[in-house]
């Protein structure tokens, strides 16, 4: 019996490099990052994407291992994971083979200075934002938004970074008043001001005063810029002079009348800040 010759086929092999990639960072937020990217067949002409349309790298030394890249990164993707995706373009394949790695954006520093402050109503505060990325200042910016939670904030400087803070004209007692300074959405950083109260004590009160007697009133100015007051009687009966010294009217003809003493802190309008004393002056020719 007679073998049957063999039938044969024949097909093609094709061999694809495997694409690794070994190392790809690190990667920082707000400056322009210089990486390079190791692994394997990378090819000498490969193709790198960083999961985003606003990264474009800048390639630069290429090996099979190693591929150099430049790129800016914006403070805004501070804490993002970016997807680096190398490709083989030279293997003539379709699809080309390529591989991934994730990386995270290490997050810019901001911060305020100075982060804390004690100011009294309406006064003013310069405060300046920074940024930095791996140990220098973040380029590539140019708006910081500034807001308060009480007060008025005023940027100024071509970058926006250092802004005047004014706090409220008036303030029943402490009040605190956060700052924030943000380079991009979620890169902020917060500064802590307490605003204190302008407060008159008048002393003494109550108290009698008898006719055709003095009467010396004193004012307490606290937390203010200067302690001028000035004096004013309600209703006008009798004097008071611009020192807070009190004369009653000789005779007094009533029996008994109430009276306020009101003194005034001046220094600024939207300051002033009035505290009483109230009194009576009655019949009488010497003081109690």
């Amino acid at each position: 019996m007679k073998n049957s010759p063999n039938t044969c086929g024949t097909f093609d092999l094709v061999l694809v490099p495997q694409v690794t990639i070994a190392s790809s960072g690190p990667w920082l937020a707000g400056t322009t990052n210089n990486v390079t990217i190791t692994g394997n067949n990378f090819g000498t002409s490969p193709l790198v994407s960083l999961g985003n349309a606003a990264l474009v790298p800048s390639i630069g030394a290429v090996s099979n291992t190693s591929i150099a890249l430049q790129v800016y990164v914006p403070v805004s993707f501070g804490g993002q994971t970016l997807t680096i995706t190398v490709t083989n373009q030279s293997t003539g394949l379709s699809p080309p083979p390529s591989a991934s790695a994730n990386a995270l954006v290490t997050k810019a520093t901001i911060a305020i200075n100075p982060p804390s402050a004690t100011l009294r109503e309406s006064q003013t505060q310069t405060f300046v934002s920074t940024c930095t990325a791996g140990g220098g200042a973040c380029t590539g910016q140019n708006a910081v938004t500034w807001t308060a939670t009480a007060g008025g904030v005023a940027p100024s400087g071509p970058s926006g970074a250092t802004m005047t803070y004014t706090a409220p004209a008036s303030v029943a007692s402490n009040t605190q008043v956060t700052i924030t300074a943000c380079w991009a959405a979620g890169q902020c950083a917060t500064a802590q001001v307490t605003v204190t109260p302008i407060t008159v004590a008048v002393t003494p009160s109550p108290v009698n005063v008898n006719g055709c007697t003095t009467r010396q009133f004193n004012a307490q100015v606290s937390n203010a810029p200067a302690t001028t007051v000035n004096w004013e009687l309600i209703p006008q009966v009798g004097a008071i002079d611009n020192n807070g010294l009190y004369t009653a009217p000789c005779p007094v003809t009533a029996q008994h009348i109430m009276l306020r003493t009101e003194a005034c802190e001046m220094a600024s309008p939207a300051m002033q800040r009035p505290a009483t004393s109230r009194f009576s002056t009655r019949r009488g020719t010497s003081a109690p």
